[in-house]
């Protein structure tokens, strides 16, 4: 029986995870807890079920051993910070100089059962009705993702960092952790700007795309040089124009909300923009403002137009936006990218709510339970570090838009591949490595292997640090 040849953009994504924890043993000192996060990470492409230590553990058949060596890599061993700094820098170097690097942030809740866990405090639960709010116990994180280039409209939330942002009336937290979600993001916005320094990227500019519980004083005024961001405002914020030039030094101007501009009739342009393979216009006014009472830090503020459709129309509220300023050279002020780039911006801020939504529903976040004082931490860290070299793997290998085409098999067709696409691509690329019939298959040795060689030696071999 001939034996069936697995296509190339089929396992490119495998090839590119391989590589990706290839160049990662350099942040371990022992080789044992190397070869542990790579098997880990392999069973998290195995495991159906839920992605419990112990599951994932028989998932690679080592039912006759025990799992405490892989609770000990999140307790002790396991480089969280290099692994997100090494997923960070791919991203970084497949953008362009010129171009701004966007990032999207944003808090979520990992719902928790134990009371040990390290961070766990009560929380509003979000699977209650709004009108009867229940509690749960849960940890409190901050995701931060990279939105990629535009592909007819389509973007995708690649994550690259989770950090912990607990209460301070949780009994166990780790030090550091106990802060609210606008230090958090500021803090990373200012390690983000020494990155890119440090790698280079100095003159990037970095763009963040955030929710209106950022719209603060604390929030704008802690923002480092070259980083801008666009948040949503209230609509009873106290705006002022900029004063007109007289012998008087003023600060602020007429004051105004952006309800009061909403009732207007005149002054508005129509911006057309592509959006997920659809043209979207809007009605759009933009005003140069300052916040009252927050300095003379001068805003751009985008207006947005609601719409109220008929019948089976779509209704579109108003809302209201801020910018980052930007100087043009003649004493007035631009936005930093034009204004249908901006609005295409503003509308794919839902990406990384579409990332929790994956990441807690089918793959698995905050399933681990871990009691330690870092490893309940580091576990949560560790699923979201997966998931985000997962989709790094898929955008290298087909984009945003293209998805994978098999020669054989299922297809669907669609315009834009899901998390679960690439997951059953990359099963059935271990399947074709050889992992359950143990013999290494012709289309992967290429990788070094020799033909007929067992999986588990070579993979070893691979990923160990004697070839460096």
């Amino acid at each position: 029986m001939k034996k069936t040849q697995i296509p190339t953009e089929q396992t490119l994504p495998l090839y590119l995870i391989i590589q990706c924890l290839y160049r990662l043993n350099t942040a371990f000192r022992r080789p044992e807890p190397y070869l542990r996060a790579c098997q880990l990470f392999l069973a998290e492409l195995l495991a159906c079920g839920r992605k419990t230590v112990t599951q994932l553990w028989e998932a690679l058949g080592f039912v006759h051993l025990h799992p405490t060596s892989a609770y000990r890599l999140f307790q002790r061993t396991f480089p969280i910070q290099a692994a997100q700094q090494q997923l960070l820098q791919a991203m970084v170097e497949s953008t362009d100089p010129t171009d701004p690097f966007l990032v999207v942030a944003d808090g979520t809740q990992v719902r928790r059962t134990g009371r040990q866990i390290p961070g766990v405090h009560w929380r509003y639960s979000p699977h209650t009705a709004p009108f009867a709010r229940g509690l749960h116990r849960a940890q409190s994180f901050v995701v931060m993702g990279w939105l990629t280039p535009s592909e007819d409209g389509h973007r995708r939330c690649l994550p690259f960092q989770m950090e912990p942002v607990f209460s301070a009336k949780a009994k166990r937290a780790p030090a550091g952790a106990c802060c609210s979600e606008v230090e958090r993001v500021s803090a990373q916005m200012h390690a983000l700007r020494a990155q890119l320094d440090a790698w280079g990227r100095s003159s990037q500019p970095i763009v963040g795309v955030l929710d209106g519980q950022y719209d603060t004083r604390k929030f704008w005024a802690s923002l480092p040089d070259r980083v801008g961001a666009c948040v949503r405002t209230r609509s009873d914020a106290r705006l002022c124009d900029l004063p007109a030039p007289s012998g008087r030094q003023r600060v602020y101007g007429t004051a105004w909300s952006p309800s009061e501009r909403w009732q207007t009739a005149q002054g508005w342009q129509r911006v057309s923009f592509r959006l997920r393979g659809r043209t979207v216009r809007l009605q759009v006014q933009v005003h140069w403002c300052r916040r009252r009472a927050w300095g003379e830090q001068v805003f751009g503020c985008v207006l947005v137009r609601g719409h109220h459709g008929r019948g089976r129309q779509k209704q579109r509220r108003a809302q209201a936006f801020l910018v980052s300023a930007v100087p043009d050279g003649a004493g007035g002020w631009q936005l930093p990218v034009p204004l249908p780039v901006l609005l295409e911006w503003l509308w794919q801020r839902w990406e990384v709510e579409v990332c929790l939504r994956e990441m807690k529903s089918g793959f698995g976040l905050g399933q681990k339970q871990c009691w330690g004082l870092t490893s309940g931490v580091r576990s949560v860290q560790w699923s979201a570090w997966v998931y985000g070299v997962c989709l790094w793997s898929g955008y290298q290998a087909w984009g945003v838009c293209r998805g994978p085409r098999y020669r054989t098999g299922w297809y669907t067709g669609r315009r834009r591949w899901t998390y679960r696409a690439l997951e059953r691509c990359l099963r059935r690329s271990l399947i074709g490595l050889g992992v359950h019939t143990g013999r290494l298959s012709d289309d992967f040795q290429r990788l070094g292997g020799q033909k007929g060689q067992p999986v588990r030696s070579w993979l070893l071999s691979y990923l160990s640090c004697s070839r460096l």
